[in-house]
C-alpha cells in the first residue's frame, strides 16, 4: 500500500497500482491526504492522515482520532501505538480507541510537522 497527498491510499494488484477503497464506502469521500503509514505487530497497517488515523487488516477496518491531523505514528518495543498530531502535540492510543495526549512531556512545543 501506498500513502499519497491528494491521491489517496492505493495498492498494487499484480503489477497495477489501483486505488484503495473502504469497505465503508461513505470513508473514502472523508478526504485523500495520508502524510505516513506504518505496520503494526500484529500487521495491521496504519494510515496516518488529514482526517485521523484508519487501522487497516484483511478482514476489518476502523477509524480513530476523526478528524485529527495525524502526522505521524509508530508502535514502541511494548506494543504501544503513538501519533504525532499537529498542534496538538504527541498522543498515545489507549484501550478506548482514544488519542491521550501527553501534555505533561516538557516539550519545547506541542507542534507536529
Amino acid at each position: 500500500m501506498i500513502s499519497t497527498l491528494n491521491g489517496g491510499l492505493v495498492w498494487n494488484d499484480n503489477g497495477k497500482i489501483r486505488p484503495f477503497k473502504f469497505k465503508e464506502a461513505a470513508w473514502n469521500d472523508i478526504g485523500s491526504n495520508y502524510y505516513q503509514l506504518f505496520e503494526d505487530s500484529n500487521g495491521a497497517i496504519w494510515a496516518c492522515g488529514r482526517t485521523g488515523i484508519f487501522r487497516i487488516t484483511k478482514d476489518h477496518e476502523e477509524w480513530y482520532a476523526r478528524n485529527m491531523p495525524v502526522r505521524y505514528g509508530f508502535e514502541d518495543n511494548h506494543g504501544q501505538l503513538w501519533f504525532g498530531v499537529y498542534n496538538h502535540g504527541i498522543g498515545y492510543l489507549n484501550a478506548r480507541g482514544d488519542l491521550d495526549f501527553c501534555n505533561s512531556i516538557p516539550l519545547a512545543s506541542h507542534q507536529v510537522r
